[in-house]
């Protein structure tokens, strides 16, 4: 949000978008923690994203998890939105695309960082089109990424991790 010049008052939105977007995962993890490992290692061996796997296996996923917790908060616009629709964006015609976009495109990246077993490295979504729509060029990942692993060494230190 910052590189793509967006106010303050709007990269918070952002910043909590981003934040919020995988919530349904943390009820599956405790809720059903076996279950969902089976999962995360079967989207794995099947090399298929984890939200197609939670669907096959448990007859929802982590998007409809949080469509629940959202409803239960009565939170609605563009972190509802993305929340629920980070993995259909390309069929949401709701008024947030530039931040769902933002997300979906964020997350994409992410997940390429990430080493944990709920990382999904088998994504389907196409980060081209979302570059494009956002009008913003593959490298400002490069520099996202050093201003994350610095802030993630803050968060070791100020944790005694």
């Amino acid at each position: 949000a910052r590189a793509r010049g967006i106010d303050i008052a709007g990269q918070e939105e952002y910043f909590t978008a981003g934040l919020l977007h995988d919530i349904g995962k943390i009820p599956l993890n405790v809720i059903l923690k076996d279950k969902y490992l089976l999962v995360a290692d079967a989207a794995a061996r099947r090399e298929r994203p984890l939200h197609e796997i939670e669907k096959v296996m448990l007859g929802f996923n982590h998007c409809d998890t949080g469509a629940m917790i959202m409803n239960a908060w009565k939170l609605t616009g563009s972190i509802n939105d993305a929340i629920v629709h980070h993995h259909s964006h390309t069929a949401y015609t709701g008024p947030f695309k530039d931040i769902l976009y933002s997300i979906v495109l964020v997350n994409c990246f992410a997940n390429s960082w990430e080493n944990d077993l709920f990382r999904d490295k088998f994504q389907d979504q196409d980060s081209k089109e979302l570059l494009n729509y956002l009008g913003v060029d593959r490298k400002v990942f490069d520099q996202i990424e050093v201003s994350v692993t610095e802030e993630i060494e803050k968060a070791k230190v100020f944790l005694n991790l």
